[in-house]
């Protein structure tokens, strides 16, 4: 998963997606991108523990400044 946003935690300009099973994440990034989302906007959101979803969540949550597993 590759995700671009706007300086600091801007927009999100868009999402890339590769591998397998990723066909059922892309209407999030389909969804992020159309609302003009922001990190923080998406990164309350819960998304399911143990699933190749939970890598956008955590993608959302670095961007937002709130990773799970930074330093």
């Amino acid at each position: 998963m590759k995700t671009l946003a706007g300086r600091d935690g801007g927009r999100i300009l868009g999402t890339r997606l590769m591998g397998p099973n990723v066909s059922g994440m892309m209407p999030e990034g389909q969804l992020v991108v159309g609302r003009n989302a922001e990190p923080v906007d998406v990164a309350r959101h819960r998304h399911a523990h143990s699933t190749l979803r939970e890598a956008v969540g955590e993608t959302y949550l670095t961007l937002a400044g709130r990773g799970l597993h930074q330093r």
